[in-house]
Parts: C-alpha cells; sequence; structure tokens
C-alpha cells in the first residue's frame, strides 16, 4: 500500500475520533508501515488539563463551543509533523484543518513533505443526529447551547475548508455517510483507500 495522507474532516457527532482510529489501525495492519494519528480534539483537551493560562483560556473556550484559535491548531498538528513524519509514515488528521487559514498552512507544510495520495473524507450526518449522539455521549461541554454554537463554526468555518480542498488538484474529497454504523462507515472508508 502506498504511504496514505487522509484527512477527517465533519460535524461534531459525526464519528471522526472513532473512524480515524479505526482507520490507523486498518493502516498498520495491512501495510505494516507507522501511521501518525493526530486528533485536534483529543489534544486540545490534553492542553486543558494544564494549569496555566493556556489550559484556563482553552477550556473557556471548549465550554462556550468555540473553535480553538488557529495558531494553537497548527501548532500542535506543525509539532507532530516535525518530530515524527518520513515519508514511509501513513498521516491521519482527525478534525484539522478547521479554517481556510489552517487549511492553506496545511497545504504548505504537505507540499514541503512532498506528500502524495491526499485524501479528504467528510464525514456527514444530519443536524438533529449531531444533537442525538452529543448529548448521550455525556461530556461537560456537550450542552445545547454549545453544540449549536460548534454546528455554527462548522457551518461558517469548517465546510468551506471542504469547499476549497474540492478545488485543488491533488486532493481527492469523498463523502461517507456518518449515520451508518461504525462498521459500515469503517468498511466504505476502507473502500475509499482501494
Amino acid at each position: 500500500m502506498d504511504t496514505q495522507t487522509i484527512i477527517l474532516l465533519g460535524p461534531q457527532g459525526s464519528g471522526k475520533g472513532t473512524q480515524s482510529e479505526k482507520l490507523a489501525n486498518y493502516l498498520r495492519k495491512e501495510s505494516k508501515k507507522d501511521v501518525l494519528h493526530f486528533e485536534t480534539g483529543q489534544s486540545f483537551r490534553q492542553l486543558a488539563k494544564q494549569s496555566n493560562w493556556t489550559g484556563k483560556q482553552i477550556r473557556s473556550t471548549i465550554e462556550a463551543g468555540k473553535l480553538q484559535p488557529s495558531f494553537l491548531a497548527v501548532r500542535l498538528w506543525a509539532t507532530q509533523l516535525i518530530d515524527n513524519l518520513d515519508p514511509e509514515t501513513h498521516l491521519v488528521l482527525d478534525g484539522s484543518p478547521r479554517r481556510m487559514l489552517e487549511a492553506k498552512l496545511l497545504s504548505e507544510a504537505l507540499d514541503f513533505y512532498q506528500r502524495e495520495n491526499r485524501l479528504v473524507i467528510h464525514l456527514t450526518i444530519d443536524e438533529k443526529t449531531t444533537y442525538e449522539r452529543l448529548s448521550n455521549r455525556g461530556r461537560n461541554d456537550d450542552t445545547r447551547e454549545s453544540i449549536a454554537n460548534r454546528l455554527a463554526q462548522y457551518r461558517k468555518q469548517t465546510k468551506p475548508v471542504i469547499d476549497h480542498f474540492k478545488q485543488i488538484d491533488n486532493y481527492r474529497c469523498e463523502e461517507v455517510d456518518g449515520k451508518q454504523s461504525k462498521s459500515m462507515v469503517h468498511d466504505d472508508i476502507c473502500n475509499l483507500l482501494s
């Protein structure tokens, strides 16, 4: 299997975290290559645990259902690329980039690292399913107001990123129905790699 560069995007509750983890495990098993798997939300939740001012600011942003600033998102994934990426390592990005600036910087980074086979997977679900799934997972920041804020941010900031990638020749953009069962979504994603 050729070295893959895969970006999973979708609204909150679409299953990005679950599917990116399943995908990373699949790539390791099928190709016997390393996988650099970067989870944006998980990275921010880790930062939010810090007792410094940055941690406090991130916590308040998470609780309000707002996007974190681009400089932090870029710093987090850029550090991972710098420290861990090589030509034979698959790259799976879960939930990044979320803004146009981040998308342009990511493209610049992928050009620098000469990454081919760039696949953007857009996990789609309706807003009713988003509310149901997030309400059932029981995280403190999954209030109705916070979910509404995140969905508004997704429509305003992240949807244009997906449209942007569709215009660039070296990205292949595919939609996968995120309402299906986890195994069906995973199968659909794996079929896109073959």
